[in-house]
């Protein structure tokens, strides 16, 4: 239980709370970015997500935006259409060790690529509109003798000859267009988002879909029958039979609540069921990859009998899982998604691998059966798990409070410290973890008095009131244990002077929405720029029995102030400065010390263009044709808060040379625009900028870059940055579980006294990375001086590396740790990085940047995972 009774051991905590939401703003920002929530192109980027034909990058974002190289669009390519056969090549830009060699040796085998006439592949260049049509169309072996069709296109000057019957067949195809301004831009470079939306187009075109809306019998009665398409099952009563499906099988709402069947069918893309009853969807010896149940009402039945096998189910609306007479594996790993809606309940009956719960507020049952492990992730509030007496967890992992029902049998629990306070009815045979000493045994669920009165020794609650009715006249405790006020861990109000509060997602986007309301946890206050130095009174309201820990940091890292609330009501007065961002944490624990709810409020300035925009850069490895790496950088411009409000995808800007231009040089959408290799800037200069949103004009300015190079800073003051062990991950996955285990992490420390020495003004700090991704033994250069502007969002906003930076509280000793950070990839293999680590004073001017290799071997990465080791110093 956490409550605020020792003011001195309460600041210590809350100050470390403070430290650690900033320490790991740089990575775990860019991480818990949702950058597809939004896009144009968001459905399509999802599906390919969840299928595992689109992977992330190492920050955890998908970057839609991201231009294409030629081989990121092959290997896009082989795995939508699932080629696998070799051919033989030889390329001069090409070595058979480079990650590439064998996808583009499928692609040669496939036909659709040849290379140029000078022998190269260009495998790392970013391939063209017109490049990526010529694939698409080769491998459909679509072309179109009439070109008329692009005629219409404005700049059809702008094809080359070669790409005109390509282009041509995909348009007349329905699988690329053109753009809104009647442009086709054929020189163009595609970007993540469009090749996916061309390809998911493509595959439509080449595995027509099936669809059954009528019941009866499909399929033969013996042997089987190949679909080389997508299935897609419209009404109820169909059975399906002896089918081996290449693409996508669908259940549609029209399924209703009916029933379907499958009985030894094998699905090798993903199932979709959106309709079925509660008689159900029956699986009998049937194959599986991928089940995603997203039903928009009620709930639906999935079972799967005899020799069935289901490796992942996603669930995003209630349901009932069970297996039945199972002699295959039956569903394996089962994941509770976020988008289940509050209330919902899932019931779970079999043998289950791995059950990962990542919604709030829903119950799951398990009647009776088996699962090996269940995870409660952290963004699990409020979850309730009824384990009948026949059911049994062998592993409980919890990283959120948990209430464990009925008299089920949980062998181990792992109990974390954001899980301080679960509660279990059946005490578990084995528990541990930081707040294994904080778990409660609560009484039966059911069969005992719900009355919360006297106990027989006049030591009763409230003198007897029920749950859910107000206290009575007595003066109330400091803490409780039973009622509907014990377990209320929200707020009833919060008011900052009379400033508005505006309403944020979880991705810190504004809703629109105005005002305190008690299930939203995030806002924001934008002030004037031309305020002057004010103080306003800000009230905290919380449930009378709940405790409240409130922490106020501003950005320059001063006057940080803490403030407990025990009595429902708190007011204090807050300085804010003239631009200056401020922001408030506020953590409250319910009455009972069993719910936890973290609310935050953050007061920004409003940026302008100059201040919420920066030229980033990151670099790629092209090898010549003489086998030597050769370095080179891509640019992107990205946006902070712009106006106080995070961009999203219905903001648009456009770029020109300058403001008297008719024409913009380039337009971006979201948070970060790569920059056409044509118009990267070089030295100072300056852009002009328009902003909309939803095409109205919202603002516009001049963008003053400056891209002169900064030199790495090389005094020694100590700093080093060590790679995790393998059982060290071991040992912080199960400490802090997650998704999936740790790829890699790494300590990044140095020594304070010596940096003070050489840096005597250094406040803030700023941490970094570039993957090596080809061997290379020189230190990055042409770091400029936009490429370690921070302040462009406020500290704690997601966003990129090095776009915020953060106060250094240095403690007592000497060896500080600047910085820990955790990595989950899909990469199978880790290749060795540059962590970058800058240094800024109290006006976040630079003042120095560092920059330190980051080598992995077999013994520091993760099982599963395999060492690459890029970094090979060259021999001065």
């Amino acid at each position: 239980m956490f409550l605020f009774k020792s003011m001195k051991k309460t600041v210590s905590l809350m100050i470390v709370l403070a430290m650690s939401l900033s320490l790991f703003s740089t990575v775990w920002a860019a991480e818990s970015v949702d950058d597809l929530q939004g896009h144009w192109a968001e459905a399509n980027l999802r599906k390919w997500a969840e299928a595992d034909l689109l992977k992330g990058y190492d920050n955890g974002s998908y970057q839609p935006n991201r231009p294409v190289t030629r081989a990121e669009m092959i290997t896009l390519i082989n795995r939508s259409f699932q080629l696998t056969d070799k051919g033989s090549i030889s390329f001069s830009d090409l070595a058979n060790t480079n990650w590439a060699y064998s996808e583009i040796a499928i692609a040669v085998k496939a036909g659709y690529v040849k290379g140029y006439d000078n022998g190269t592949i260009g495998w790392n260049k970013q391939v063209t509109r017109e490049e990526a049509a010529s694939m698409i169309a080769s491998l459909l072996k679509l072309n179109s003798s009439n070109t008329e069709t692009i005629n219409s296109f404005k700049d059809i000057t702008a094809f080359a000859a070669w790409s005109k019957p390509a282009v041509a067949a995909l348009v007349e195809a329905g699988v690329m267009n053109g753009y809104p301004n009647e442009k086709f831009a054929p020189k163009g470079n595609l970007t993540r988002a469009e090749a996916i939306t061309a390809l998911e187009k493509a595959i439509g075109y080449a595995k027509p879909t099936t669809t059954y809306s009528v019941a009866g019998v499909y399929g033969p009665e013996t042997g089987s029958e190949t679909i080389k398409g997508n299935v897609v099952v419209a009404a109820s009563g169909v059975t399906l039979r002896n089918l081996i499906i290449e693409g996508d099988l669908t259940l549609t709402a029209a399924v209703g609540e009916g029933d379907a069947y499958f009985k030894k069918v094998t699905v090798k893309g993903s199932t979709t069921i959106q309709g079925g009853g509660p008689n159900s969807v029956h699986f009998e010896d049937s194959v599986l990859v991928r089940i995603s149940v997203d039903k928009r009402d009620g709930t639906v039945r999935v079972v799967v009998v005899g020799e069935s096998s289901i490796q992942y189910v996603v669930v995003n609306s209630p349901v009932k899982l069970e297996e039945s007479n199972v002699t295959g594996s039956g569903f394996q790993n089962v994941e509770l998604s976020k988008a289940l809606p509050t209330g919902s309940e899932v019931q779970l009956v079999g043998q289950f691998e791995t059950v990962q719960v990542l919604a709030s507020d829903i119950k799951v049952s398990v009647p009776s059966g088996k699962i090996n492990q269940l995870n409660v992730e952290q963004s699990a509030s409020n979850t309730k798990i009824n384990l009948s007496k026949e059911a049994t967890i062998m592993k409980l992992v919890l990283d959120a409070v948990a209430s464990l029902l009925g008299q089920g049998t949980v062998e181990a629990a792992t109990i974390n410290k954001a899980a301080a306070g679960s509660s279990f009815e059946t005490k578990p045979n084995k528990a541990d973890g930081e707040s294994a000493n904080t778990a409660v045994t609560t009484p039966p669920s059911s069969g005992g008095s719900s009355n919360s009165g006297g106990n027989g020794n006049g030591s009763g609650n409230g003198g007897g009131e029920q749950p859910g009715e107000e206290p009575g006249e007595e003066e109330p405790e400091t803490t409780c244990t039973e009622g509907v006020w014990c377990k209320d861990a929200t707020l009833s109000g919060i008011t900052v002077g009379e400033l508005t509060l505006n309403q944020l997602d979880a991705n810190y986007y504004t809703t629109g929405q105005t005002g305190f309301k008690s299930d939203v946890l995030g806002y924001s206050i934008v002030t004037d720029r031309t305020m002057s130095k004010t103080t306003v009174p800000v009230t905290v309201t919380a449930s009378v029995y709940s405790n409240v820990g409130i922490w106020v940091e501003p950005s320059s890292g001063d006057n940080s102030n803490y403030y407990t609330l025990s009595d429902g009501s708190k007011q204090f007065d807050l300085e804010i400065n003239p631009l200056e961002d401020i922001r408030i944490w506020i953590y409250v624990t319910s009455g009972d010390g069993i719910f936890h709810k973290y609310y935050q409020i953050q007061i920004l300035y409003p940026r302008t263009i100059q201040e919420a925009f920066k030229i980033h850069s990151d670099t790629y490895y092209n090898i010549n044709k003489d086998g030597v790496t050769v370095p080179e950088r891509n640019y992107i411009l990205q946006s902070g808060a712009l106006l106080g409000e995070r961009l999203t995808s219905e903001h648009k800007y456009k770029i020109f040379q300058s403001k008297d231009d008719p024409n913009p040089i380039f337009s971006c959408e979201n948070n970060s625009c790569w920059i056409p290799t044509a118009y990267v800037p070089k030295g100072k200069g300056e852009w002009y900028l328009k902003v909309y949103k939803a095409d109205t004009l919202i603002t516009e300015g001049v963008y003053q870059y400056d891209l002169t190079t900064v030199p790495r800073s090389t005094s020694d003051f100590g700093l080093e940055t060590k790679p995790f062990t393998k059982q060290q991950l071991v040992d912080a996955f199960v400490n802090d579980p997650t998704s999936t285990p740790y790829s890699f992490a790494y300590n990044t420390t140095f020594n304070k006294q010596k940096l003070l020495q050489v840096h005597p003004d250094a406040k803030f700090i700023s941490i970094g990375f570039e993957v090596i991704n080809e061997a290379y033994g020189k230190y990055p250069a042409d770091l400029s001086k936009d490429y370690f502007k921070v302040t462009i969002s406020p500290e704690g906003y997601p966003g990129y590396a090095m776009s915020s930076a953060r106060k250094m509280y240095f403690d007592e000793m000497d060896n500080f740790i600047a910085g820990t950070h955790y990595h989950t990839t899909n990469n199978e293999f880790i290749k060795d990085m540059f962590i970058i680590v800058v240094f800024y004073n109290d006006k976040y001017e630079l003042i120095g940047y560092y920059v330190t290799p980051l080598t992995f071997d077999q013994d520091h990465v993760g099982d599963g995972h395999t060492a690459v080791n890029t970094w090979v110093p060259q021999v001065k």
